[in-house]
């Protein structure tokens, strides 16, 4: 039909999504002309138009759902969609959980909202997050502050942004044509805080993608959702970090150099620079350089496709790596100090929990936690939580499975070594000791299903019931330690691996 109409009659913008069809004249053209021929060629061809659905010529437009306004020449959300979309909402605001599916459903309509209320699209990704983060329809997800905090600015998007979205002039403008102002500087940056463009952009990690990709909202949303998710939030932030650090190297030491230059004109010289920068002026130790490094060639492949640290063939950098080299062997090797807490230190601190130093619940809860972390072998990020719990990453009530009548299973989700998330089983036994962790387990486990613990309900809770937070953790720890008459400060949450690790070296088991 598009066809038709452009090649047999002349009409040269005509707009469809499957049998829904729209016209645009210029002002000055006869509008009535080519409604008439568009009427005609439709019952010529005998394809049924519903009259009930047909309208114009007009200014103002509803199509697809939107309204088009060109006398305004701005597109906006119908007054009913909107409210609609609001009181969904705060429906979601009121609540403290929801299911899956409930979550998918307002997904839907923000989504539809997001192409006309286009700051929303930055507040999308992290209800992603929430939504994936459990498998079944049914399943229910926690709507913690961060997510609150989204679905509040949405609200207030949706009341203050409605019918800001115009039709863009397709005349290209040079840069040299006009010039941007504005006093929004921060101590990192360019001064463009309150205005969209290729620099924040950057600064944000979203992959750059070809112009007709990103009017693909939806699919813009997915490739940068699973970009973000190719590395960890820790490993994000460090990135992010070194970035900036980057960035505001570039500008205080290459005036006058052209903003957009700043990733696609990364050279050897300036990243040796750079380096020599970080080490002599920042003071920063070779590992956090490199980490630093890894963060420029990360945003650089986002925003430009191109790796600054190797060579045209792909080979790394020779000076520059000769410079990374003769500051790993001039820095100062610092020793950790961090002590193991090797079976006897367990033993110590198992005798003091049984005292009752904090309350027995979280009494029960430190020294199940000590237990498993000894036996095994176990990071502190592996059984707490960083911030906020997360199902599909910290340790819930159905990772622990009892085998046998002497051996039972714990499922790590996730853990610094498996990136790709395909879970680990650490096996533990019973001892036949008074420490055992197989009876601390089981003895913990049914007291939390005494409680009415689900599957889905963290392991280790703290006295609130709410998931035990790594700080908490440390923080008792410390605590207990320093009642043992031990230096606190000697020790950290890792001290229970290597300790671990110490008492079998020290056992002759490998």
């Amino acid at each position: 039909m598009c066809w038709i109409l452009h090649n047999n009659y002349g009409i040269n913008t005509v707009l469809h999504l499957l049998d829904d069809f729209l016209t645009i004249d210029r002002p000055s053209a006869n509008a009535d002309a080519t409604m008439k021929i568009l009427v005609s060629v439709f019952a010529s061809l005998e394809i049924p138009i519903a009259k009930h659905k047909t309208l114009g010529p007009v200014t103002c437009i509803e199509y697809l759902g939107i309204i088009l306004d060109t006398i305004r020449m701005e597109a906006r959300l119908p007054e009913d969609k909107l409210c609609r979309i609001k009181e969904y909402l705060l429906f979601f605001l009121n609540r403290k959980t929801c299911t899956k599916r409930e979550m998918l459903s307002l997904l839907g309509h923000l989504n539809f909202a997001m192409r006309v209320i286009i700051p929303g699209r930055s507040f999308i990704s992290y209800l992603l997050n929430i939504a994936h983060s459990v498998k079944e329809l049914h399943h229910h997800v926690t709507l913690n502050s961060s997510c609150r905090n989204d679905l509040s600015l949405w609200h207030r998007f949706l009341d203050q942004w409605n019918g800001v979205s115009f039709f863009i002039d397709d005349d290209i403008v040079n840069a040299s044509d006009f010039d941007l102002y504005t006093d929004d500087a921060s101590t990192v940056g360019f001064g463009d805080g309150s205005f969209s463009s290729t620099v924040s952009d950057s600064i944000s990690g979203t992959l750059s993608l070809p112009a007709p990709l990103r009017n693909s909202v939806e699919l813009s949303c997915v490739i940068n959702n699973l970009w973000s998710k190719s590395i960890n939030s820790a490993t994000r932030d460090a990135y992010t970090s070194g970035y900036k650090c980057f960035l505001k190297f570039r500008t205080s030491q290459f005036e006058g150099e052209n903003i957009g230059n700043v990733m696609s004109n990364i050279s050897e010289d300036i990243l040796i620079c750079f380096v020599s920068y970080c080490q002599s002026v920042l003071d920063l130790k070779y590992s956090t350089i490199k980490l630093y490094l890894a963060g420029i060639r990360h945003f650089s492949i986002a925003n430009c496709s191109v790796n600054p640290l190797v060579d045209n063939v792909g080979k790394p950098l020779l000076r520059l790596q000769n410079i990374l080299n003769g500051i790993k062997k001039t820095e100062n090797k610092s020793v950790r100090q961090k002590l193991p807490i090797t079976y006897s230190v367990l033993q110590q601190i198992y005798q003091h929990l049984q005292k009752s130093i904090f309350d027995p619940h979280l009494d029960f809860t430190m020294l199940t936690a000590a237990v498993i972390g000894f036996f095994g072998f176990l990071r502190c990020s592996e059984f707490t939580c960083k911030q906020s719990f997360d199902p599909a990453l910290n340790l819930t009530m159905d990772d622990v499975v009892f085998v046998t009548d002497c051996q039972v299973n714990l499922r790590l989700k996730a853990s610094k070594t498996d990136i790709f998330r395909h879970g680990v089983i650490i096996k533990l036994f019973k001892t036949n000791n008074n420490i055992c962790p197989y009876v601390q387990l089981s003895k913990y486990v049914t007291s939390r299903k005494m409680n009415g613990a689900t599957d889905n309900d963290p392991l280790l809770v703290d006295s609130s019931n709410l998931a035990l937070r790594r700080s908490l953790f440390i923080d008792k720890l410390k605590t207990i330690l320093s009642h043992l008459g031990l230096n606190a400060d000697k020790y950290s949450g890792h001290s229970f691996r290597i300790g671990a690790a110490t008492t079998c070296s020290s056992n002759g088991i490998i």
